[in-house]
């Protein structure tokens, strides 16, 4: 299908034709700030230059969706302040003729249409109010019915829209449940993110620090070591005390008399009564 009025389409090829650069990135820079109500302000510029206006929508039916563009709609300067805003080159090159070719071009042979729908879905829940979101609803059924009735989309066209638009909202769900892959490892492949004794093979080394009551049976402690650590029969591994001791071996730590068996020699420095053994009353 091609729209009604094959003159329009014509001297919309041609504009396009003469201003490639313009209008292609004019329309890219546009959709990264445009909102609902400065699309329905270049919709309604490019109808008033329509010749049978009856055709689309009146201002009447979506004027309520236009703020905060209302003081400039059906306003050329108002567009070109908006499309000054996407490429400088509009802001003093362009003439009124070159404002209205765009909208026109733009709806007529461009994806006016689908990015119109676009920012009417968005708004579904924006603000939360459900009245709002019904006469949205309804603004959007009569855009696609208006550009199929005008033969500038067909049915096919908006079937596929709609199944690209479930694909997107499907990867976005995705995406948000997505953990990344840094922190999973894909199979056979080493971890990214810091692994954990968990996340190693069977037979490779801790990849992060261990403790005592990591290591297998076997292994030689990897932490620093008390006497509780030790096997029977290893020297001590902490400085030790005569409670360590076993029977029979020397003290380990300065000893005092208290400390000496019967019968063994004093070990601190004695006195002269201790020598000669007499008993020290108290």
């Amino acid at each position: 299908m091609a729209f009604y009025n094959k003159k329009y389409t014509d001297d919309c090829r041609a504009w396009i034709s003469k201003n490639q650069n313009l209008y292609e990135n004019t329309i890219d820079n546009i959709k990264s700030f445009l909102e609902l109500g400065g699309l329905l302000h270049i919709y309604g510029v490019a109808v008033d230059n329509m010749p049978d206006r009856s055709l689309f929508l009146k201002y009447e039916d979506y004027k309520k969706y236009v703020k905060p563009y209302h003081k400039f709609i059906h306003s050329v300067t108002g567009v070109r302040t908006l499309l000054s805003r996407a490429n400088p080159s509009f802001s003093i090159l362009s003439s009124e003729e070159d404002i209205v070719y765009f909208c026109l071009s733009w709806l007529i042979q461009g994806d006016f249409y689908e990015t119109l729908i676009y920012q009417i879905i968005t708004c579904y829940d924006y603000p939360n109010n459900k009245n709002r979101q019904r006469g949205l609803k309804v603004l959007k059924n009569r855009f696609i019915n208006e550009s199929i009735h005008l033969g500038i989309k067909t049915i096919d066209d908006w079937d596929e829209y709609d199944k690209d638009m479930k694909e997107i909202k499907e990867r976005t769900v995705l995406s948000e449940d997505f953990v990344a892959p840094q922190t999973l490892g894909q199979e056979g492949e080493p971890l990214i993110a810091p692994a954990t004794d968990d996340d190693k093979k069977e037979g490779e080394p801790p990849k992060v620090p261990v403790t005592d009551d990591d290591k297998k049976e076997g292994d030689p402690l990897i932490a620093p070591a008390t006497d509780d650590d030790k096997k029977e029969g290893e020297p001590l591994i902490v400085p030790a005390t005569d409670d360590d001791k076993k029977e029979g071996e020397p003290p380990i730590v300065p000893a005092t008399d208290d400390d000496k068996k019967e019968g063994e020699p004093l070990i601190v420095p004695a006195t002269d009564d201790e020598k000669e053994g007499k008993k020290i009353e108290p």
